[in-house]
């Protein structure tokens, strides 16, 4: 690690400007929630992801806020029409707080979600056909979900916004003047090379979505860090699903039976 990283949650920042991300900088707002059903906002400051009727994806460091209520369906992070209740959690056993390597982790829902309508649907997940389909090369364009500022420091968005980014190649993240080193095989990263858009600090754990081969939408990311917002050669770092697949599908199925041993 050539720099010290800490977490941070909701709006704290650190002197070394390592934030955990989560605001949406210089994108939109989404019109109609039908076009990113699959999102979850929690109270406190995160975002995650519907991947079945019972599970969430999310980043790991989100750990903290996990209990506070999460809510679904809605455009507006204060609505409350649609409560999700935790019934345990799950965090990747190779997680790193330090590095920030495997950022993952899975909500287990006490009740299933309807996922009969507009509002409320899972996405599906990267898996390693990603890795050799193209479908997340780099180049290849990926929109970002989140609520938040749309300005690093400022305050927090009530709808839900959106950015495309490209995705950028592990090597142009590493180079000295960019993350020099520190982006690992568990991390995908996008932005643009000059900055000004970016997901930022305060809703980590939301999704980066790409399309399959059928015009699907696919989660290839999950919100993890970054240093500041949109600045330039500073892309968006994200926990890479492919690389955590093999986890979470086994997580999934392990713990789909009575007696899991989640937290």
């Amino acid at each position: 690690m050539t720099q010290a990283k800490m977490m941070l949650f909701c709006l704290l920042v650190v002197s070394s400007q390592i934030f955990a991300n989560d605001k949406i900088v210089g994108g939109i707002e989404v019109n109609d929630i039908s076009e990113a059903p699959f999102i979850v906002k929690f109270r406190g400051g995160c975002a995650g992801s519907i991947i079945s009727e019972r599970w969430i994806l999310t980043a790991a460091h989100c750990e903290k806020i996990f209990l506070k209520g999460i809510s679904a369906g809605s455009l507006d992070a204060y609505a409350d029409d649609y409560r999700l209740e935790v019934e345990e959690y799950f965090i990747h056993p190779q997680y790193s707080n330090r590095k920030f390597s495997n950022d993952l982790a899975l909500i287990k829902l006490k009740d299933p979600i309807p996922l009969n309508n507009l509002n409320l649907k899972s996405i599906a997940l990267a898996n390693s056909l990603y890795d050799t389909g193209g479908f997340q090369a780099p180049g290849v364009v990926a929109t970002i979900y989140g609520w938040g500022s749309t300005a690093e420091g400022g305050d927090l968005a009530r709808y839900l916004r959106k950015v495309d980014v490209p995705i950028v190649s592990n090597e142009v993240a590493n180079s000295p003047e960019s993350y020099n080193g520190d982006i690992d095989e568990t991390m995908i990263a996008a932005g643009i090379r000059k900055g000004g858009k970016d997901a930022c600090q305060g809703d980590s754990g939301g999704p980066m979505i790409t399309y399959g081969q059928q015009g699907d939408q696919v989660l290839v990311g999950v919100v993890s860090w970054g240093i500041g917002c949109a600045r330039r050669l500073k892309y968006g770092v994200y926990a890479k699903v492919s690389h955590g697949i093999d986890w979470i599908l086994e997580t999934i199925r392990d713990n789909s039976l009575p007696n899991s041993k989640g937290h």
